[in-house]
């Protein structure tokens, strides 16, 4: 599954101590201007015009500069080069297929995978040590929404130079979404993995027994909880269930003609009534139509673990959960677009990899992070589950487009990519998304009102967001 969103404050204490200065002044928030990546080539699926330019816009300003690409030598490449990586078992398994086949590329290479749990607090806390020291790994695995602060303190190398260089793999490989977030002052910083969203998995079996029919685009709100009223069986099954995070709600507020940030980024817009809305909407799945776990019975049983028990009609997620729902085999399940609205909208779920601005072999990190990004790379990842490629050709390929290997229609998640929208880079984005995901989860379990909940996640940002 995704990372665990946090519930205290390390990630911010651990990175403004190890490498802004505990006592240093606080990033400046960036510009917003148009993306300066170069369009796909003709096969690629364009970025959404409609996409809101607060959501896309890209900062020309920070209190540290990137860290240049250095010169790349010409020796052969050998040596071991690490790579920090985080997930779940099956998801560190694809990673150790990928070294292994990185290996067999560049004989006389050995890829360290160092793999931790699925949470993010204890990621980012030894990621924040590593490059505090004096050799941290080379490569390091990233989500984009949590990357702009370690560009703004010159934690990695710009991608740029070396990518220009390449023959392996070209900008306009990428899905733009995908690379557009990952630049900061006009450089590539990490090159992205995979350019997933957020989908409606659902049990088919579930959906056959109530007689509804299966999620496909186009279908509504209305139709989404009346489906969902129809799998809830108490007490033990339910209808939908998600992580209860502000980036899974924030395709229904974009769906719902709201917006995250004004166009200065100045200031968080979840008090209009659009985006009011919609988090209601999303509140009301739990304590209003009864169509979700309660805290308590999530607590005994997430969403994901019941979804894979035969007990969840619909699960929200992107393919993160692939690699673990392929393991079910009790019961058929597939994949189908979220729900719409006013218009159709989804979110980018991306990470990507990041070469380190003090790692020792910067030349056999970047070779690495060029074969993953490459066809023959993002297959193999493809393959597994892992990603939804954010390489153009391998996301096109029969490697990604399967239909013998679940789920029959990955397609879902490339239809998406021109309705895919992302939060903006800004150093201080996991502050606020800690603040939100704590009131969103409240309001959801009826412990406050959206208001109360919207109310004290605008006043977090106003502080966060403050020159």
């Amino acid at each position: 599954m995704s990372l665990a969103k946090l519930r205290g404050c390390c990630y911010a204490v651990c990175l403004a101590a190890l490498l802004l200065g505990a006592c240093g002044p606080a990033p400046a928030a960036p510009t917003a201007v148009a993306p300066t990546t170069a369009a796909p080539a003709a096969t690629a699926t364009a970025a959404p015009t409609t996409a809101p330019a607060a959501d896309t816009a890209q900062p020309t300003a920070a209190p540290a500069t990137a860290a240049p690409t250095a010169a790349p030598t010409t020796a052969p490449l050998s040596g071991e080069v690490s790579f920090l990586t985080f997930g779940s078992p099956a998801q560190a398994a694809a990673y150790q297929a990928l070294a292994a086949a990185f290996e067999a590329r560049y004989p006389g290479s050995k890829v360290n995978i160092i793999s931790l749990a699925d949470n993010e607090e204890d990621y980012h806390a030894k990621l924040s040590t590593e490059l505090a020291g004096g050799q941290p790994p080379e490569v390091v695995l990233l989500d984009y929404d949590a990357a702009a602060r370690y560009f703004a303190a010159g934690a990695f190398q710009s991608l740029s130079g070396r990518l220009a260089q390449s023959t392996l793999i070209h900008p306009t490989d990428f899905y733009t979404p995908a690379t557009s977030a990952y630049q900061w002052q006009g450089q590539q910083m990490c090159l992205p993995l995979s350019a997933s969203s957020v989908v409606v998995y659902y049990n088919k079996k579930l959906f056959d027994a109530a007689g509804l029919a299966y999620p496909k685009a186009g279908w509504t709100w209305d139709q989404f909880i009346a489906a969902a009223k129809a799998l809830t069986r108490p007490p033990d099954q339910f209808g939908v269930g998600m992580d209860r995070e502000l980036n899974n709600v924030l395709p229904f507020i974009w769906q719902n003609g709201g917006e995250l940030f004004s166009p200065d980024l100045k200031q968080l817009t979840l008090d209009t009534p659009a985006a009011s809305a919609a988090i209601q909407w999303w509140v009301d799945w739990q304590v209003k139509d009864h169509v979700a776990a309660s805290a308590v019975q999530e607590e005994s049983l997430d969403s994901g673990a019941r979804f894979q028990a035969g007990q969840l009609g619909m699960f929200l997620d992107s393919s993160d959960s692939l690699p673990d729902f392929r393991a079910i085999t009790d019961f058929d399940w597939d994949v189908g677009p979220l729900p719409q609205s006013q218009r159709p909208a989804t979110i980018l779920k991306s990470f990507g990899q990041c070469l380190t601005a003090k790692g020792p072999r910067a030349d056999l990190g970047w070779k690495l992070i060029e074969f993953s990004g490459s066809p023959d790379g993002q297959k193999l990842m493809a393959g597994a589950g892992l990603i939804v490629p954010a390489n153009i050709q391998a996301a096109q390929s029969p490697a990604f487009l399967n239909p013998n290997a679940k789920p029959a229609h990955s397609q879902v998640w490339l239809d998406a990519i021109p309705l895919i929208h992302t939060v903006p880079p800004l150093p201080h984005w996991p502050d606020i998304e800690e603040t939100a995901n704590t009131e969103l989860e409240n309001a959801f379990y009826g412990n406050e009102t959206v208001a109360a909940a919207v109310q004290a996640i605008t006043a977090r940002a106003r502080i966060a967001l403050q020159p």
